[in-house]
């Protein structure tokens, strides 16, 4: 983690961040071009320059590496001056909010910021799923079976005796020290992921469910498509106080289900327009995406590629990958139907 961070403050430092402001998406442009020629230069430099350009930087992971999206993060802000990160957007629900204030942050230990963060998703995930109850989007059997296995989740997960130590190189642990980084350079992190009925969907259309109890796929599909549309997040952070028409640079965090323009079932393959990328570029804003994840498939062609694409490699590490988005580029072809990436609950089904 050091390591990466340290990369990010010495591209800082060569790309003399006290012109940060004052670069241009053409100076972002050259240096794309110039590592792109040279295999030794790395992420880093590039959304280095991206924030020179002050061009908003919207990661869209594969879940099972958040923890690197989260240090990627914690290297630009470090590394960027102050006041040019306005806030840091993750998909968290709302209820969140509650365990980023920069006061509590500011002294809560590891362990205490797990039970607090546990105990809040475990509420925002029964209120979602008594709204759901009630709205008719799932059955009362469904329901029940679904807050007994969280209660049990939580409660399991609350009497471990050495709960800091199990979780240490968890995604959890990942955010922690994140928004710790944030909280001490003043910059806000928002949890902005206003409507997570997908994540009902995701445990309830689990193999591992009772067959009886388990959502369709067309259910399941109208929960995910509906759940990468993002202009409600993005309302969400104005109504944090971001002003978006003003200076400084936002920093987001997504599955990367939202920034690639996919959807599933009937619209698999057509190109969706309301993730958050879109919708800022709408606005007027410059923003660049960066898929994070293992990559295992040769081809990840689909409508809206990232602009950059960090391959994880076997040793956990981050590696700029080359050939994958100039091939996306290049291809063209009909997407596959994602791996849902929506950002699970922090309780495994």
């Amino acid at each position: 983690m050091a390591d990466i961070q340290n990369k990010y403050i010495k591209a800082a430092q060569e790309a003399d961040m006290s012109l940060c402001g004052e670069f241009t998406h053409a100076a972002y442009d050259q240096t794309y071009a110039a590592v792109m020629d040279d295999p030794s230069r790395d992420a880093p430099e590039l959304l280095i320059a991206a924030a020179c350009a002050n061009m908003d930087i919207v990661f869209g992971e594969d879940h099972r590496d958040m923890a690197s999206t989260m240090e990627q993060i914690m290297g630009l802000t470090k590394a960027l001056p102050g006041g040019h990160i306005k806030a840091i957007a993750l998909e968290y629900p709302v209820e969140m909010q509650e365990v980023f204030d920069p006061v509590i942050m500011r002294d809560i230990g590891f362990e205490d910021f797990l039970r607090k963060a546990f105990l809040l998703d475990l509420e925002a995930t029964r209120s979602l799923a008594d709204d759901m109850m009630q709205s008719g989007d799932i059955r009362a059997d469904q329901h029940a079976y679904l807050m007994n296995k969280l209660q049990t989740q939580v409660e399991m997960l609350l009497n471990v005796p050495d709960l800091e130590n199990m979780m240490r190189g968890s995604s959890l642990e990942g955010l922690y020290q994140m928004v710790k980084t944030a909280a001490e350079h003043g910059v806000p992190v928002i949890a902005a992921d206003m409507h997570r009925e997908r994540l009902i969907g995701i445990r309830l259309a689990n193999p591992a469910m009772p067959y009886e109890l388990r959502m369709s796929d067309d259910d399941f599909d109208a929960l995910f498509n509906q759940g990468v549309d993002d202009r409600s997040d993005v309302e969400r952070i104005k109504d944090m106080g971001v002003d978006l028409d003003g200076p400084g640079i936002l920093l987001v965090h997504r599955g990367y289900a939202h920034i690639n323009g996919t959807g599933f079932g009937a619209s698999a393959g057509v190109e969706q327009t309301n993730g958050i990328d879109d919708i800022l570029e709408r606005s007027g804003r410059e923003v660049v995406t960066v898929e994070i994840g293992s990559i295992d498939v040769p081809d990840r062609s689909v409508p809206d590629p990232a602009d950059l694409s960090l391959a994880i490699d076997d040793m956990g590490r981050p590696v700029l990958d080359r050939s994958v988005y100039e091939e996306q580029k290049a291809i063209g072809d009909a997407p596959e139907t994602p791996v849902p990436t929506s950002s699970p609950d922090l309780f495994k089904p």
